[in-house]
């Protein structure tokens, strides 16, 4: 059990030291990968923005009659209120205010230019934690069409729904918010794929060090046996001294012979060695 226990933590060590002396490659892969995604998304995703107005649903109560059934009845009237927004007649008459009000050329031609279905995908409308008050946002990759769209829907949807819902109407609470970009996130994608590359890349480099079945050093046989280490055999090959090692190339000559570590065919002082 305890020698199971030491092979795991010099295993352990191992893996450390692989890691360490490949540090470079995960920091390589890791900032390669943060920017393909940061040069995807400033050339390739559109930016898109949120234009939010809000609504209040006047039920005919007064404050000091509000009760639990009231503001259920206001929520319900809410989720009529939403849907009422989503018909074509509503977005139509939507899209023609926004025109009328707008006083750029290009911009009246960017709102004309919208199908009902494309309107209807680019608005979202929800109620604030249950209660008789909902928020309704546009959002489009045009930001100034945006904003004119959400203050037409804040003008328009009173009216329209007064004539269908007997006794309802509803109140401006605060009105078209500047547009602000909600995607994409650059910053937030660029971290998110940082740490992606350095995952890949720490995987990767995992399972190449588990199928490396070599032996790179005599520290590794000391490590791993418990046997002693003998002898080591030089490789030759890898000395900068010479391409025939430390030990250098040996010539012949006289009866001894001499020996010279250049490659120059360079004597001795003497001659002989």
């Amino acid at each position: 059990m305890e020698e199971n226990e030491e092979i795991t933590e010099v295993d352990l060590k191992n893996v450390l030291k692989f890691f360490l002396k490949n540090l470079w490659i995960i920091f390589a892969v890791s900032v390669l990968s943060a920017g393909i995604a940061l040069l995807s998304v400033i050339n390739f995703i559109p930016k898109r923005y949120k234009s939010s107005v809000k609504l209040y649903v006047n039920t005919g109560m007064s404050i000091s009659n509000i009760s639990i059934t009231g503001l259920e009845a206001g929520s319900k009237l809410v989720d009529r209120y939403i849907v009422i927004l989503e018909s074509s007649d509503t977005l139509q008459s939507v899209k023609n205010k926004a025109k009328s009000e707008s006083e750029s050329s290009s911009l009246k031609q960017k709102i004309d230019s919208l199908e009902i279905k494309e309107l209807q995908e680019m608005i979202t409308a929800t109620d604030i934690n249950g209660t008789d008050i909902f928020k309704v946002s546009v959002t489009d990759t045009i930001p100034e069409r945006a904003y004119a769209l959400v203050s037409a829907i804040g003008e328009i949807l009173g009216p329209s729904v007064d004539g269908i819902i007997d006794g309802a109407s509803t109140k401006l609470v605060e009105s078209a918010s500047e547009p602000e970009q909600v995607s994409p996130r650059t910053v937030r994608t660029t971290v998110i794929f940082f740490f992606v590359g350095a995952f890949v890349s720490i995987a990767v480099l995992f399972i190449a060090f588990l199928l490396d079945k070599k032996i790179h050093d005599e520290q590794y046989i000391i490590d791993n046996n418990k046997y002693p280490l003998l002898a080591v055999v030089p490789d030759l090959t890898k000395s900068s001294e010479s391409k025939y090692g430390k030990y250098g190339k040996y010539k012949y000559g006289g009866k001894y012979g001499y020996y010279s570590q250049n490659s120059n065919n360079e004597k001795g002082e003497n001659g002989n060695v």
